[in-house]
């Protein structure tokens, strides 16, 4: 009988846990960076490996605690081929993902994301064109 308790118990916590779980995952959340910046090919980085920088903030609701899996659409842009007066603009894109724990639905990060980008042999002026993110 005891067992039997025990095992109702356990499903009835699984149970309020799954359907708590939608609306969790329901809440939104504003992932915003600031000041994005990329480095590309310095201190021992492959002419196509870059660190973006900046600084990410999460916000949502103040019942919002605990680890927040996010993933980030980066849109860039640089200079290749030709001479000062032919140079030609390229644009690329690249995702990466990650985790913040949020407190009381708030969270800061300072970034140094590295990233492989696809750039042609003789790319310069590698800039972030635009950075969206969102929660998964």
């Amino acid at each position: 009988m005891t067992q039997q308790i025990s095992q109702l118990a356990t499903v009835f916590g699984l149970f309020l846990t799954l359907s708590a779980s939608p609306l969790i995952a329901a809440e939104p959340v504003n992932i915003q960076v600031a000041m994005p910046s990329l480095t590309c090919g310095k201190d021992g980085l492959e002419p196509n490996e870059c660190i973006l920088n900046g600084t990410m903030r999460l916000r949502g609701a103040e019942s919002l605690n605990g680890p927040l899996r996010y993933f980030c659409d980066v849109r860039y842009s640089y200079v290749a081929a030709g001479n000062e007066s032919q140079a030609i603009r390229f644009t690329g894109r690249v995702l990466f993902h990650g985790e913040e724990k949020l407190v009381q639905g708030r969270a800061r990060r300072e970034l140094a994301e590295k990233l492989t980008l696809k750039l042609s042999s003789n790319a310069r002026q590698i800039e972030v064109s635009e950075i969206g993110c969102e929660r998964e």
